[in-house]
């Protein structure tokens, strides 16, 4: 098996240049965190849609975390908050300095997650699949975790801020 020494903020780089070619949303993001002000009038808009592709890829690195079974088996929120923090070390975030430690059962993780995680797939067909991973996830379940459905949130949206 390959392994690649990670950093920290070693996605970031990624992140940015998919999103160079797709919305310019993180970059966007990333120059008004630097700058400290907004910049401009508008936001970059983000066009949601859903794509089988995206939620595989994504499925595929949840079943890589551990070296049996699937993430629907997942009883706990130990190897989803694994990944949740293995992707904010991967992109730099203040909190996340050193890369997270595996968790029993799930020795190896990270370098599989580095060969199977693809966040430019993510990019191009954004989508709240966390949301709708954790809520078929067994522990969502009987957590009675419910996400808000895209559509709902749109036009919630649109009835806060307009057009």
């Amino acid at each position: 098996m390959y392994k690649q020494p990670l950093e920290h903020a070693w996605l970031l780089p990624y992140l940015l240049l998919a999103d160079d070619f797709t919305w310019k949303r993180w970059r966007y993001w990333h120059d008004v965190m630097r700058s400290r002000r907004v910049i401009g009038d508008t936001i970059p808009k983000i066009e949601w849609q859903s794509n089988p592709h995206a939620r595989n890829m994504l499925e595929n690195s949840l079943n890589s975390i551990t070296r049996y079974g699937g993430w629907q088996g997942w009883s706990s929120w130990n190897f989803f908050s694994y990944f949740m923090d293995w992707l904010l070390f991967g992109f730099g975030h203040g909190g996340h300095k050193v890369l997270p430690k595996e968790p029993s059962g799930a020795e190896g993780a990270s370098d599989r997650l580095y060969q199977v995680f693809n966040i430019e797939t993510l990019l191009a067909y954004p989508h709240d699949y966390f949301g709708d991973i954790l809520c078929e996830n067994q522990h969502g379940q009987r957590s009675g975790f419910f996400p808000t459905p895209m559509s709902v949130v749109e036009m919630q949206v649109l009835m806060t801020v307009g057009g």
